[in-house]
């Protein structure tokens, strides 16, 4: 509990911009902070925001979601540009006896470069009556807003006192002496005044360092004019010890950003790179960031490298975007960052990089020999055995396959895939991510009309880790749909990300409104941050307007394109048994699949008679079976429940998700676990046409991960009961 105490202690967060890539981790932290402070018993967490303009506007998007009566208090701090004639723009935010940070703003001085046009045939085929309903664009287009530049300038460090010199000048010991050294004059009982300089050597002036984001070509115009007439830079020029370069790899490399660079420090300063060089094609984005997620996906693809397809580490493939590249040369006073590298301020002696904290490059290919070597022969007895029958049941399944899963064998690359993006609950682990399926229309084609079930916080981050850089850059392009099944955090986070990511790749202004449908209060979410951080081009559609007894009456024309792109013939909500505005959904294909998604739900009896004879039902499955009282009070299901359910409703096969965090790995199971029922893990890739051979996975799921309640659960003890935080 210690360590979780220390994150109350948060008192300031510098935002160098205000958009969902720099803050949409804000209100899981905010949370996470009130949560920890109030289940310790702690005074609410006191946090003041620091950052651009529209940093007021990113407070009150992110009260929609964290609501001002939670324990932890925030506040917004704006520091706006100054008159371009100021001879100092920087502004002090912060300062005690160790460190002074200033602020200096920087406005773009000149347009960013056209945005890529949305390709033909890349618009969502919205009507005009859903393109006029986009969202407002009056917080400004990006590119257009200022950015923060931060210097931080350590106190400098006291001279050594020199007790001859103050023996010789009768300088009484004790606390006159004291004064001294803290650079106070004294004067002696005889009247003779001494001054610091007479007993002390002089100061070593503290250190300094630079943070510095430039998103576009005009930002670095424009910190070419701030930094040059900002007179507290210039006076700590050469005291700057590391500048750490936040701007984005297209921006650091060209001629322009060179030359800034002579504003921004000395000859004996170091420029940190943050931006990650991310290949063109899939793969790793740089360092491999979640490890021991990305072990539990390495222990999977010993399972089933289709249904577990292995991630691409960084100790398996070349780094790419080298920074000699460009107008920058490569030499020890440019280097890239990495996760956990530390920059050492003090003491002087050790300043400079330290990375000991730098985990080592991490290899699939050295995992898998490394696990292979380890297993015993009964599971790799286990793994042959599961292979055998997930063929067995392909060729001859044991039961029979409802004709609309049979036909999907004919070709597998136009069968649907799912995706699991996230298969926890509540706030993400080390080990599972928060809720999200990307439901992709053909498995095949990378360009397939595709929709995301729900969106928790870091959707994102994982299908580029999933479907590498260009695979997730496909699928937005694809996107059609983000349907969200209720208000809480865990299931829609994630949706600004993907909606501003999405915004920026089909053009900005000019791009097609993404279909969103979820609960009315999310509305307030997305409005909210449209209007006061960041456009947003979207079309909201009311979860409750989407339910059967709607469904046949007023389709909002958005919602029917989504449905047509996607091949849908329904996508209907049912409500459940968790929260107000709690849903789940029923897809029919035009190819007769019918595919359920329970969201969050005890078990309901409108639910199973949704899913009656459903190809597939997506179910809840947050606690063990010994935890009834728990999942009653929270409103959730017990893994039986959920198996039970999906056998009342006749479902073909049912696969058990949002798992619990108390679960690091593998949800409790035991032998009476139904032959028609699968576990989803997050990274799994899951073509429908699979389904015969789904059940045949539990054996080796289970013999891979042995000691799930005795062992591995330790590892994610730090992570408070996740549930308890809904």
């Amino acid at each position: 509990m210690e360590h979780k105490l220390r994150l109350t202690r948060l008192g300031h967060i510098l935002l160098t911009r205000c958009d969902a890539r720099t803050s949409n981790g804000l209100p899981g932290l905010f949370l996470t902070l009130s949560d920890v402070a109030l289940g310790a018993g702690a005074p609410p967490v006191q946090v003041r925001m620091v950052g651009p303009p529209r940093t007021d506007g990113l407070l009150r998007a992110i009260s929609t979601v964290v609501g001002q009566a939670r324990h932890c208090r925030i506040t917004a701090h704006v520091i706006s540009p100054v008159d371009a004639n100021t001879a100092d723009t920087a502004q002090v935010i912060y300062s005690d006896a160790v460190v002074t940070i200033y602020g200096i703003p920087i406005a773009p001085l000149s347009s960013s470069p056209p945005r890529t046009a949305v390709p033909d045939g890349d618009g969502d085929g919205a009507s005009p009556d859903a393109k006029r309903q986009r969202t407002s664009i009056s917080a400004g287009e990006p590119e257009t807003q200022p950015s923060m530049c931060y210097l931080c300038i350590l106190a400098d460090v006291p001279g050594k006192f020199d007790n001859a010199a103050a023996e010789a000048l009768g300088v009484p010991r004790g606390a006159v002496r004291g004064q001294l050294c803290r650079g106070e004059a004294v004067t002696l009982d005889s009247g003779v005044v001494i001054t610091p300089e007479q007993v002390c050597s002089p100061p070593v002036p503290g250190p300094a360092l630079l943070m510095l984001d430039c998103p576009t070509q005009g930002h670095v115009d424009g910190a070419m004019a701030a930094l040059g007439r900002c007179a507290t830079l210039a006076g700590v020029r050469d005291r700057i010890g590391v500048v750490f370069h936040l701007s984005p790899r297209a921006v650091i490399q060209t001629p322009q950003y060179s030359a800034m660079l002579a504003h921004v420090g000395g000859e004996r300063t170091t420029h940190v790179m943050a931006a990650p060089a991310v290949p063109s094609t899939g793969g790793a984005p740089g360092a491999t960031i979640y490890r021991s997620s990305s072990l539990v996906a390495t222990r999977l693809s010993m399972v089933h490298r289709d249904v577990f397809p292995p991630l691409v580490l960084d100790g398996d493939a070349p780094q790419t975007g080298d920074l000699a590249a460009g107008s920058l040369h490569a030499s020890d006073k440019f280097i890239t960052g990495g996760n956990l590298m530390r920059w050492r301020l003090r003491p002087l002696a050790s300043a400079g990089l330290d990375t000991t904290s730098v985990p080592p490059p991490l290899s699939a290919t050295d995992v898998r020999t490394a696990l292979a070597a380890e297993w015993s022969t009964s599971v790799a007895g286990t793994l042959k055995a599961v292979q055998h029958a997930w063929d067995t049941h392909l060729r001859t399944p044991p039961e029979p396959v409802p004709p609309a899963v049979a036909a999907l064998a004919a070709d597998r690359s136009t069968a649907p895939e799912l995706v699991f993006l996230g298969t926890g609950a509540a706030i993400p682990s080390k080990y599972r991510n928060v809720s999200g399926i990307l439901l992709r229309m053909a498995a095949g084609p990378p360009d397939a009309p595709c929709m995301i079930l729900d969106c928790g916080e870091g959707s994102l981050g994982q299908m580029q880790r999933r479907l590498g850089a260009s695979g997730a850059v496909a699928a937005l392009r694809a996107l059609k749909c983000v349907w969200i099944s209720h208000i809480h955090a865990d299931h829609h986070l994630g949706v600004l990300s993907i909606l501003a990511a999405r915004r920026a790749l089909l053009g900005g202004a000019g791009s097609p409104p993404l279909c969103v449908v979820g609960p009315m209060p999310l509305r307030r979410v997305l409005e909210s941050h449209a209007i006061g951080v960041e456009p947003l081009n979207y079309t909201f559609v009311d979860l409750a307007d989407t339910t059967a007894a709607k469904h046949t009456a007023a389709v909002h024309p958005a919602y029917a394109a989504a449905m047509q792109q996607l091949g849908l013939t329904q996508l209907v909500a049912v409500p459940v048994i968790h929260c107000p505005h709690a849903y789940a959904a029923v897809l029919h294909t035009t190819g007769g699949l019918k595919v359920v998604y329970s969201g969050d739900t005890r078990p309901c009896d409108a639910l199973i008679s949704a899913a009656r004879d459903a190809s597939l039902l997506i179910h809840e499955a947050t606690f063990e079976d010994a935890l009834l009282d728990e999942a009653v009070a929270k409103k959730h299901s017990l893994t039986r429940e959920a198996v039970a359910s999906g056998a009342s409703a006749g479902a073909y096969r049912t696969l058990l998700t949002h798992f619990s965090q108390r679960y690091p790995k593998i949800p409790v199971i035991d032998d009476t676990f139904a032959t028609h029922t699968g576990i989803a893990f997050d990274m799994m890739r899951l073509n429908l046409a699979d389904l015969p051979a789904l059940p045949a996975l539990v054996p080796a799921l289970r013999a891979v991960f042995p000691a799930n309640a005795a062992g591995d659960a330790g590892d994610d003890d730090p992570v408070l009961s996740a549930e308890d935080l809904q």
